[in-house]
Protein backbone atom coordinates (compact mmCIF):
# COMPACT_ATOMS: atom_id res chain seq x y z
CA UNK A 1 0.00 0.00 0.00
CA UNK A 2 1.10 3.42 -0.82
CA UNK A 3 -1.22 6.33 -0.11
CA UNK A 4 -1.33 8.59 -3.03
CA UNK A 5 -3.24 11.58 -4.29
CA UNK A 6 -3.94 9.90 -7.43
CA UNK A 7 -7.07 7.32 -6.66
CA UNK A 8 -10.01 7.16 -8.21
CA UNK A 9 -12.17 3.85 -9.82
CA UNK A 10 -10.57 0.64 -11.69
CA UNK A 11 -9.17 -2.38 -10.50
CA UNK A 12 -7.71 -3.22 -7.40
CA UNK A 13 -3.97 -4.50 -7.03
CA UNK A 14 -5.60 -7.53 -5.90
CA UNK A 15 -7.50 -8.71 -9.00
CA UNK A 16 -4.56 -7.27 -11.59
CA UNK A 17 -2.00 -9.57 -9.20
CA UNK A 18 -4.78 -12.84 -9.45
CA UNK A 19 -5.20 -11.88 -13.31
CA UNK A 20 -0.81 -12.04 -13.99
CA UNK A 21 -0.59 -15.07 -11.64
CA UNK A 22 -3.19 -17.06 -13.58
CA UNK A 23 -1.75 -15.39 -17.21
CA UNK A 24 1.28 -13.52 -17.27
CA UNK A 25 4.71 -16.19 -17.00
CA UNK A 26 7.17 -12.92 -17.77
CA UNK A 27 7.60 -9.79 -16.50
CA UNK A 28 7.29 -8.03 -20.16
CA UNK A 29 4.11 -9.92 -20.67
CA UNK A 30 2.80 -8.92 -17.30
CA UNK A 31 3.58 -5.29 -17.72
CA UNK A 32 1.51 -5.36 -20.88
CA UNK A 33 -1.09 -6.36 -19.11
CA UNK A 34 -1.17 -4.01 -16.12
CA UNK A 35 -0.86 -0.60 -18.68
CA UNK A 36 -3.71 -1.91 -20.03
CA UNK A 37 -5.92 -1.33 -17.06
CA UNK A 38 -7.15 1.23 -15.27
CA UNK A 39 -5.92 0.69 -11.70
CA UNK A 40 -7.77 2.27 -7.96
CA UNK A 41 -4.24 3.41 -7.05
CA UNK A 42 -2.48 3.47 -3.61
CA UNK A 43 -0.20 0.79 -4.43
CA UNK A 44 2.72 -0.98 -6.30
CA UNK A 45 3.56 -4.42 -8.02
CA UNK A 46 6.42 -6.13 -7.67
CA UNK A 47 6.99 -8.18 -10.39
CA UNK A 48 9.97 -11.14 -11.00
CA UNK A 49 9.93 -14.09 -13.42
CA UNK A 50 12.30 -16.71 -13.55
CA UNK A 51 14.90 -15.61 -16.26
CA UNK A 52 15.40 -13.00 -13.49
CA UNK A 53 13.46 -9.93 -14.52
CA UNK A 54 12.55 -7.83 -12.17
CA UNK A 55 10.31 -4.46 -11.96
CA UNK A 56 8.17 -2.13 -9.84
CA UNK A 57 4.52 -1.24 -11.41
CA UNK A 58 3.99 1.61 -9.17
CA UNK A 59 -0.09 2.33 -9.72
CA UNK A 60 -1.88 5.46 -9.53
CA UNK A 61 -5.17 6.22 -11.00
CA UNK A 62 -4.39 8.51 -13.77
CA UNK A 63 0.00 8.13 -13.72
CA UNK A 64 1.99 4.78 -13.17
CA UNK A 65 5.49 4.64 -13.12
CA UNK A 66 8.06 1.59 -13.73
CA UNK A 67 10.92 0.96 -11.61
CA UNK A 68 13.93 -1.61 -14.00
CA UNK A 69 16.56 -3.24 -12.33
CA UNK A 70 19.80 -1.24 -12.94
CA UNK A 71 22.10 -3.09 -11.04
CA UNK A 72 20.63 -6.98 -10.19
CA UNK A 73 18.18 -5.77 -7.81
CA UNK A 74 15.14 -3.96 -7.00
CA UNK A 75 13.63 -2.50 -4.15
CA UNK A 76 10.28 -1.62 -3.08
CA UNK A 77 8.49 0.16 0.62
CA UNK A 78 5.63 2.08 1.15
CA UNK A 79 6.32 4.85 -1.20
CA UNK A 80 6.73 6.25 -4.79
CA UNK A 81 9.76 6.66 -6.17
CA UNK A 82 9.48 6.54 -10.26
CA UNK A 83 9.31 10.59 -11.35
CA UNK A 84 6.10 10.30 -12.52
CA UNK A 85 4.67 9.50 -8.99
CA UNK A 86 6.75 10.53 -6.15
CA UNK A 87 5.11 14.19 -6.08
CA UNK A 88 2.23 12.47 -5.49
CA UNK A 89 2.79 9.86 -2.59
CA UNK A 90 1.66 10.78 0.92
CA UNK A 91 3.12 10.23 3.95
CA UNK A 92 0.37 9.37 6.15
CA UNK A 93 2.45 8.49 9.37
CA UNK A 94 2.42 10.27 12.78
CA UNK A 95 4.75 13.09 12.83
CA UNK A 96 7.36 11.17 14.44
CA UNK A 97 7.65 8.25 12.31
CA UNK A 98 7.16 9.82 8.73
CA UNK A 99 10.08 9.58 6.35
CA UNK A 100 10.67 5.54 7.47
CA UNK A 101 9.59 4.57 4.04
CA UNK A 102 12.09 6.89 2.60
CA UNK A 103 14.95 5.27 5.07
CA UNK A 104 13.97 1.66 4.95
CA UNK A 105 14.05 1.80 1.18
CA UNK A 106 17.42 3.89 1.32
CA UNK A 107 18.66 1.15 4.10
CA UNK A 108 18.17 -1.61 1.89
CA UNK A 109 19.83 -0.16 -1.27
CA UNK A 110 22.91 0.46 0.62
CA UNK A 111 23.00 -3.13 1.77
CA UNK A 112 22.49 -4.44 -1.35
CA UNK A 113 24.98 -2.35 -3.35
CA UNK A 114 27.91 -2.75 -0.59
CA UNK A 115 26.83 -6.30 -0.94
CA UNK A 116 27.86 -6.33 -4.38
CA UNK A 117 26.28 -9.41 -5.56
CA UNK A 118 27.13 -11.75 -2.59
CA UNK A 119 23.60 -12.07 -1.40
CA UNK A 120 22.12 -15.26 -0.16
CA UNK A 121 19.35 -16.25 1.77
CA UNK A 122 20.87 -16.28 5.12
CA UNK A 123 22.13 -12.66 4.42
CA UNK A 124 18.31 -11.76 3.29
CA UNK A 125 17.10 -13.21 5.92
CA UNK A 126 19.31 -10.87 8.04
CA UNK A 127 18.66 -7.92 6.68
CA UNK A 128 14.71 -8.69 6.86
CA UNK A 129 15.35 -9.60 10.81
CA UNK A 130 17.32 -6.07 10.97
CA UNK A 131 16.23 -3.19 13.57
CA UNK A 132 17.27 0.16 13.47
CA UNK A 133 16.27 3.88 14.57
CA UNK A 134 12.85 4.70 13.82
CA UNK A 135 13.45 5.97 10.33
CA UNK A 136 15.27 3.21 9.09
CA UNK A 137 13.82 -0.29 11.16
CA UNK A 138 13.38 -3.14 8.95
CA UNK A 139 11.99 -5.60 10.73
CA UNK A 140 8.95 -2.92 12.94
CA UNK A 141 7.17 -4.13 15.95
CA UNK A 142 6.10 -2.47 19.36
CA UNK A 143 9.38 -2.08 21.59
CA UNK A 144 11.69 -1.68 18.53
CA UNK A 145 11.63 1.39 16.96
CA UNK A 146 8.05 1.35 15.80
CA UNK A 147 5.14 1.53 19.02
CA UNK A 148 2.46 2.11 16.23
CA UNK A 149 3.37 0.37 13.14
CA UNK A 150 3.97 -3.77 12.80
CA UNK A 151 5.98 -5.39 9.87
CA UNK A 152 3.28 -7.70 8.90
CA UNK A 153 5.37 -9.68 6.59
CA UNK A 154 8.60 -10.60 4.71
CA UNK A 155 8.79 -11.66 1.36
CA UNK A 156 12.07 -13.35 0.25
CA UNK A 157 11.90 -14.32 -3.61
CA UNK A 158 13.97 -16.52 -5.52
CA UNK A 159 12.77 -16.70 -9.16
CA UNK A 160 14.67 -18.95 -10.71
CA UNK A 161 14.79 -21.66 -7.91
CA UNK A 162 11.14 -21.16 -8.09
CA UNK A 163 11.13 -20.45 -4.28
CA UNK A 164 9.36 -18.26 -2.13
CA UNK A 165 10.25 -17.53 1.36
CA UNK A 166 7.54 -15.81 4.14
CA UNK A 167 7.54 -15.03 7.12
CA UNK A 168 3.73 -13.97 8.80
CA UNK A 169 4.35 -11.52 11.17
CA UNK A 170 7.72 -9.83 12.75
CA UNK A 171 10.92 -11.96 10.91
CA UNK A 172 12.45 -11.71 14.10
CA UNK A 173 10.66 -14.16 15.93
CA UNK A 174 8.97 -15.67 13.32
CA UNK A 175 10.64 -18.36 11.22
Amino acid sequence: HVSSLDVGVGLPRYAIMMEILEHHDNVSSALDYIRENQHTGNGTITLLDAEGDMAVYEAGNTISGTIRSEEGFIVSTNHFVSPQLSELWKDRNKQEFQGNSIGRYAKVRKELQEAKGEVDIRWAKGLMTSHGNPQNAICRHVGVAAPNSTTISSILLLPGEKQLHISNGSPCTNS
